[in-house]
């Protein structure tokens, strides 16, 4: 009795989540067209050691991530496994006037990325590895969850050694 019971809840739950998600989606969709031209929802299940398989940010979460912080035009934002680029679409949806600049391993991904971010001068998509580039050109770097383990321990290693001497600046999360 007391499993069926469990079971009885857990379907509805099961449904519930299944359908916000879909809700989610597609209002992330029709947000990505509004900003992008394009939906930026769908992305190939490609996963490695090194890289994690791409997955956008859900606008809402972004909201709630950066709601306490303020952006200045000066302020430069690197965004590490850009994927399509939806972070760079909140930013762009938000009035930031700063620099954004998004890097992505994936090429059949930049290419989609590249493609609608033609339209906004302040964007640069870079094809390649994040540890190529030099930290010290950004003032605010964001990522979610884009490598393993063993790239985040060489990303972590290089951050300490190239920004040891500067301030660095803590965004509130709430």
């Amino acid at each position: 009795m007391t499993y069926n019971r469990r079971w009885q809840q857990s379907l509805p739950m099961r449904i519930w989540k299944k359908l916000l998600t879909l809700i989610l989606r597609w209002q992330d969709s029709r947000r990505d067209k509004r900003i992008c031209g394009v939906s930026l929802v769908d992305y190939p299940k490609d996963h490695t050691e090194e890289v994690h398989a791409s997955q956008p940010s859900h606008y809402r979460v972004l909201e709630k991530v950066f709601c306490k912080s303020h952006f200045t035009p000066e302020d430069s934002i690197l965004d590490i496994g850009c994927g399509k680029g939806r972070i760079l679409a909140y930013f762009t949806e938000m009035g930031f006037k700063g620099k954004l600049t998004g890097v992505e391993l994936k090429r059949d991904i930049v290419a989609v990325c590249k493609q609608w971010t033609k339209a906004y001068p302040n964007i640069q998509v870079i094809e390649g590895n994040v540890l190529d580039l030099n930290p010290n050109e950004y003032s605010v770097m964001v990522m979610y969850n884009p490598f393993g383990e063993d790239v985040l321990l060489k990303f972590l290693e290089k951050m300490e050694q190239e920004l040891s001497a500067i301030k660095s600046r803590e965004l509130p999360y709430s």
